[in-house]
């Protein structure tokens, strides 16, 4: 009788296989972080005890990409130079989440909303930190989650302080994906929209990346000006248009002004006439 695939075998003998391969990729790193004189492949082999063949082609991948290095003279492996730059990005991070997670935790206390912290990743924002609100309903996106940047207001707000020629580069066609109907689906439009919060120093996300999900969100920016992250507070359109949610416009913007202060940059200060419509 012929054997039935597994039905929660959803990706299959390939997908396991990858799977292999990058837990014997990350068991390399690890040997070899506690191994700082490096290590040959006899030694990698015999103590992971991964088939030669194998290991050889990971490692081989491993140095193309920058991950390992190998000494010609002694025939070791060595952690390569990708892992500090991996390595300085984490410290980034980290530092950046002790930053702010005082704002964010102020700001989710303010709202009832969730706070969530975002970096921008070539035309994606990655979600990277999150203090989850009082409220019973929720909008909480997983650390690692990512989003098309020109559909949020996290993505919008960084997008506003690069320069237009990044744009382009980011953004090389003219028609933009739609994930709604209020998607900004043109680059001449975002880019008119990017200027005006580039004044404003705050963004929304008024359904444009889910419907019935609002946002809005501040810049975070180094010494130089440029987005460094973005802090923002979401909530559920039906909830938050019971609350004074414009309001919220004012202690996000001023909260990712001081982070950007204690990051180096001193913006010029403006005083606004109004509440701005949603």
């Amino acid at each position: 009788m012929k054997n039935d695939p597994n039905p929660f075998d959803i990706m299959g003998a390939n997908h396991r296989n990858h799977v292999k391969s990058a837990a014997r990729s990350l068991d390399i790193l690890d040997y070899l972080a506690d191994h700082p004189g490096g290590a040959g492949l006899t030694d990698l082999h015999h103590d992971l005890r991964v088939p030669v063949s194998s290991l050889h082609n990971i490692i081989m991948t491993m140095v193309q990409k920058g991950y390992l290095t190998r000494d010609e003279k002694t025939l070791t492996y060595h952690l390569g130079p990708r892992i500090s730059r991996l390595a300085n990005s984490y410290y980034d991070q980290i530092d950046l989440i002790q930053l702010t997670e005082p704002y964010m935790s102020r700001l989710a206390r303010l709202t009832g909303e969730t706070a969530s912290l975002t970096v921008l990743r070539k035309n994606q924002i990655v979600f990277i930190h999150k203090v989850i609100g009082e409220g019973v309903q929720q909008i909480v996106n997983p650390v690692g989650t990512m989003h098309a940047a020109h559909a949020t207001g996290s993505g919008k707000v960084m997008l506003a302080y690069l320069p237009e020629n990044e744009i382009d580069r980011l953004y090389p066609q003219d028609q933009l994906e739609g994930f709604s109907p209020n998607t900004i689906t043109s680059k001449k439009i975002l880019k008119e929209k990017l200027a005006e919060i580039a004044i404003d120093g705050y963004a929304f996300d008024d359904e444009e990346s889910t419907p019935g999900i609002w946002a809005v969100a501040g810049c975070i920016r180094d010494r130089l000006g440029l987005p460094v992250a973005a802090m923002s507070v979401v909530g559920l359109v039906g909830r938050i248009k019971s609350k004074n949610h414009l309001d919220w416009i004012y202690p996000v913007r001023d909260m990712t002004a001081e982070i950007s202060e204690a990051l180096g940059f001193h913006a010029v200060k403006k005083i606004d006439s109004g509440v701005p419509a949603s």
